[in-house]
């Protein structure tokens, strides 16, 4: 009987592997969503950021020096 208990502990085994991948599997496309969703977000600080830059950069070629 103890080659049938290794055959059912075995068994056990992948049934708990597969579940933990699935698990696993659900966890990294989660991940993936909320990497997607920053790289989005931080493109737009970006874009937000260089506009400042070149408004401010114009905005002092503009004005002359008061004196």
């Amino acid at each position: 009987m103890s080659w049938l208990q290794d055959a059912l502990l075995a068994l056990r085994k992948v049934v708990l592997i597969d579940s933990r991948i699935s698990e696993l599997s659900a966890q990294v496309k989660a991940l993936a969503e909320a990497h997607q969703n920053l790289d989005r977000r931080l493109a737009r600080l970006e874009g937000k950021f260089e506009l400042l830059e070149r408004m401010g950069a114009a905005r002092r070629r503009r004005l002359p020096p008061s004196g």
